[in-house]
């Protein structure tokens, strides 16, 4: 089976070579007659890639452990498409953590994380669902929600509008030694930061 990159490589190898001919009068065929033809295609084509992916995605073999109370992290990427996410950071570091959700909402309890020296990142993302973090009271935190259509809410303070950006930190984050920084996006959704 094809590697997600290289699937859709294949199909604008296709649709470039169908182009091109067409610019070359190799065949005789339009560029909307091409869409008008096909575009159902394309929304199978793709609605397929999706399915798959979150069936591959279902498993350890994704990089994280599935239960029925939360994900718990032993990568530091993680994505899913459809479906909620409940993430517990289970004493693991959390550096360079990601993570991705299409269709759900995403919470990540960073309750038991260990950081190392200096400044440590995650970065969470979602398109159609609210993320919400929760943060241990020692970390001294800066993070950043930007949302589309939604609102943020990191530590007391709130923003809405269309689009949505705020970025707050802890009273001790710009002294501290460990330090964790947090980036948000959402497109529809809202967006929670906030102490345990």
């Amino acid at each position: 089976m094809l590697k997600s990159r290289q699937f859709w490589g294949a199909v604008i190898v296709i649709i470039g070579t169908i182009f091109l001919l067409n610019n070359l009068e190799a065949i005789d065929y339009s560029v909307g007659r091409f869409f008008a033809d096909f575009w159902p295609a394309i929304l199978i084509i793709i609605g397929a890639a999706l399915i798959i992916k979150a069936v591959r995605s279902r498993g350890s073999d994704r990089g994280f452990l599935s239960s029925t109370q939360a994900d718990v992290i032993v990568d530091r990427h993680i994505s899913k498409v459809f479906g909620d996410q409940n993430i517990e950071t289970g004493g693991i570091e959390i550096d360079g953590f990601e993570c991705s959700t299409t269709f759900g909402d995403t919470s990540v309890n960073l309750s038991g994380a260990k950081l190392k020296q200096g400044d440590n990142r995650i970065d969470i993302s979602s398109v159609f669902g609210d993320i919400t973090i929760i943060i241990p009271g020692e970390f001294q935190v800066k993070a950043h929600g930007s949302t589309t259509f939604g609102d943020v809410h990191i530590f007391g303070r709130s923003a809405s509008g269309i689009p949505c950006n705020l970025t707050a930190h802890t009273d001790g984050f710009e002294t501290a030694q460990v330090r964790l920084l947090i980036s948000t996006r959402a497109t529809f959704g809202t967006i929670k930061v906030h102490r345990a």
